[in-house]
Order: structure tokens, then sequence, then C-alpha cells
């Protein structure tokens, strides 16, 4: 397992897209997904949803979530960044809501005017022309307000220790390869004992703080492992492993493969025109 963060921020983005399985991630961004193809779980918070087929997920900004499925998945996707639309959207909820495909039929025309409004989101953002990005836009608000009407949250729960939390999360995600990233500097940088921030830390993300760190640092290398032709042993150094040894072990114990292996799979997927987001 992974974690990635988002890295289009100034604009809405949308697609129809295969997710990656078991990486774990947040955005800044309020996140809606519609499962296409391919039952699946999506884990938001530590809290599981089963996904399939016309169900819906609308995940609120900074919330950590993962998707986790076993077989070839398809998904509409579209992310509203809340920074700059935030007097628009400061009433949506703050907490994550699963909306099952049963209960979106038990309403009457209700997805065909889904249906619709994605379309139109599609059709909308493919277009290269001025305000694109705000009819767009308007589309994906007019749909996340249509399901928050009929299936509004139940309660709202603020997430404990958030905002000493998130900005860690944010400072390794900008240089997780930095070499003097560890418990111990980041418990003394918040003023904590190392005990109670290791303690803090996995009760907030739900692993510890090593395995955090190096699977950012496993995401990472899996970029440059999929771009470039470098030796791994220079991939392994750059993303702040000691040796190649510890490096391969990290990676097979986090994706059950050799990095050998993962560049033979995804090279394949890629050639079979499969869209991966990492």
């Amino acid at each position: 397992m992974d974690i990635i963060h988002e890295k289009t921020k100034n604009h809405i983005m949308y697609s129809r897209k295969r997710l990656p399985t078991n990486i774990l991630h947040w955005h800044q961004s309020i996140e809606l997904c519609r499962a296409i193809s391919g039952n699946a779980t999506f884990i938001v918070d530590n809290i599981e949803y089963n996904f399939k087929p016309g169900d819906v997920v609308i995940i609120p900004s900074k919330c950590l979530h993962k998707f986790v499925c076993s077989e070839k998945n398809l998904v509409d996707i579209f992310l509203i960044p809340t920074h700059e639309f935030m007097p628009i959207i400061r009433h949506y909820p703050s907490i994550p809501i699963h909306i099952p495909r049963e209960k979106i039929l038990s309403i009457d025309g209700l997805e065909e005017q889904l249906n619709d409004l994605f379309y139109k989101i599609n059709k909308a953002y493919s277009l290269n022309i001025p305000f694109s990005q705000t009819l767009s836009l308007s589309y994906a608000l007019s749909l996340t307000s249509l399901l928050l009407m009929y299936f509004p949250p139940l309660k709202i729960i603020k997430q404990k220790n958030f905002k000493y939390l998130f900005p860690v999360l944010e400072e390794i995600k900008s240089d997780c390869t930095n070499p003097e990233y560890s418990l111990k500097y980041f418990s003394k940088k918040l003023g904590y004992t190392p005990e109670y921030f290791s303690s803090m830390f996995k009760k907030f993300t739900g692993i510890g703080f090593k395995d955090f760190l190096d699977r950012q640092r496993i995401d990472e290398a899996k970029r440059i492992m999929l771009s470039n032709d470098l030796p791994i042993s220079l991939i392994a150094e750059h993303c702040g492993f000691n040796n190649s040894r510890t490096f391969n072990n990290r990676f097979m114990a986090l994706e059950n493969m050799t990095p050998t292996q993962f560049i033979e799979l995804y090279s394949t997927e890629s050639e079979n025109n499969y869209d991966i987001i990492f």
C-alpha cells in the first residue's frame, strides 16, 4: 500500500479512469466517484464501504481514503478544489457519504439525471474553449447538490488532531525523499515525545509513521520506474533507502512483488491502454 496526493489544485478535474488499488491518499478537493465496472471496497477514514457499479461516494476534502479491488475497475471521478470555491461549497458535508445504486433507483428519474450531468461534465471538461472549466464546475456542483438533497449526511464528525498532523502529511508528500525525515524529527518539531506522536499518528492515519513514510517513498520510486529507465540502485538511493536490498525488501513487503515485476506488470498494462493513476 502506498500514499498518493492530488496534483491538480487550481481547477476542477474530471476523468473516467481505472483507480489504483490499495493506495492511501487524500485531496485538497471534494471528490465524487461513481463506479462503472468492478466490485470493490472504498475505505475512508478507516470506514469500509462496498462499492459496486452504479454506486456513488462523496469524499470531503482532506479525508484519507483508499480503493481496494482485486479485479479491473472503471470509475467516473471528479474533484472540486475547495480553496477556490469555498463560498459556494462551505455547507457541503465534512464526512464521507456512500450512496448505493439501489437508493438512487428508489427515486424516480434520479439515475437519468445523474447520467445526464456526468455526460455534461465530461463534455464541458473536454472543450478547449473559454469558460469550459466554469461550465464543467456548474454541472459538478449541480450533481453533488442533487445527491446531497436526497441523501444528506446523518452527522458531522470532527477529525481529532487533524490540524496538527495534516501539515506533517503535507511536508512528507512534498519531499518524501528527505533523509532527515523520521519519527524523532517530526515529534521534536511538534513538541511531542516520540511515543505520543507515534500513537497519535497511527490513530489518525490507521498506519504507523514508518509505514507511511516508506509507502510514500515507494510510491515515488514507482513513478520513477514507470517514466525512466534507471538502475534500481539509483532509484533506491534517490528515494531515501540505505541500499538496494532494503528497498527491494520494503517493495516486496508493500507490493507483494519485486520492483522488476512491477515494471513488467504495469508496462504491459499500459500497452493495453489502461489508464492508471499514481
